[in-house]
């Protein structure tokens, strides 16, 4: 199997949802082992749990989002499992401070080993058919005047899922919600004109990818009319990087490297060196670009 599937292109999702199920299987080590100093001259080893890789992915990817566009495309995260919680991602009353409070929010939500609990196939069916009827309701007021509802929808549910026959049935789900939503003429009631549904399923590095979800690698199809599905298959310690790519392609971004930059002149050599940065931004920048400078003057 491919471990470097290729993420494909699609259109901005008006309004998106993430889904972290903080079950038992992503309170394992990834796999990456560290060696931390103390500061006293000695060190130690930390492993990151792969709910702790979960959530610095779906930081990131918010992250990247709300620097770019601020609260024009709303965002819920769910995150189900002992503890439940649904909060808006796009608060604009929190304005920077919205990073930290969801760390706040992904700490308090951890799964706790001292409380009966396994992966169940229940939680995911209810959260992604609850966010289907979600996405079928009016918006808040305060997001009114930042966008124009498209009626396009995306979910990316983050798990460590069991099978592919697993995930057949939760897509079965998805596609019966989204009927029932459609099927509702009613002044209150948006209908969905597409849906992207992203799996995400996490693994440590010390284990293969379970044979029993091979039949769902690679899957990046229309399902339905309305309803487009992939999965991908990720590394804990490589989420962060996933989630980052996986926002540029769902927000249509590039990124332009400005070179050449010079640091301060350093004493010890009289000189200074340069350095580059690169800077991530709508690609409708770059058509910009094309259309008012020459070719020679890039």
């Amino acid at each position: 199997v491919d471990r470097s599937t290729i993420m494909q292109n699609s259109a901005i999702a008006g309004r998106s949802t993430l889904i972290l199920h903080s079950c038992q299987e992503l309170d394992k080590g990834c796999g990456d082992i560290q060696d931390i100093e103390n500061g006293k001259g000695s060190a130690f080893k930390l492993e990151k749990s792969l709910w702790t890789c979960a959530t610095e992915g779906a930081i990131e990817y918010f992250r990247i989002i709300y620097d770019i566009y601020s609260t024009k495309f709303p965002m819920l995260i769910k995150v189900i499992g002992n503890k439940s919680k649904t909060f808006d991602a796009m608060d604009n009353n929190l304005g920077r401070s919205s990073i930290m409070k969801l760390y706040e929010n992904f700490a308090n939500v951890r799964y706790s080993s001292n409380i009966a609990s396994h992966f169940d196939t229940h939680d995911l069916q209810n959260a992604l058919t609850e966010s289907v009827n979600d996405f079928s309701k009016p918006l808040s007021t305060p997001y009114d005047k930042y966008m124009r509802d498209n009626g396009i929808r995306r979910i990316i549910c983050i798990s460590s899922y069991k099978s592919s026959e697993v995930i057949k049935s939760l897509i079965s789900d998805i596609i019966k919600a989204v009927e029932d939503v459609n099927a509702i003429s009613a002044p209150d009631v948006i209908n969905i004109k597409h849906l992207d549904v992203v799996f995400v399923h996490l693994q440590s590095l010390n284990a293969d990818f379970p044979s029993e979800l091979e039949q769902s690698f690679g899957i990046d199809k229309l399902v339905h009319p309305c309803v487009r599905v992939s999965f991908y298959p990720i590394y804990g310690p490589e989420m962060i990087e996933k989630m980052n790519v996986m926002s540029q392609l769902h927000y249509d971004l590039k990124i332009t490297t400005v070179t050449g930059i010079p640091m301060k002149e350093e004493q010890s050599t009289g000189g200074s060196s340069s350095y580059d940065v690169q800077l991530l931004h709508p690609a409708s920048i770059h058509d910009s670009l094309q259309t008012t400078t020459s070719s020679d003057d890039y």
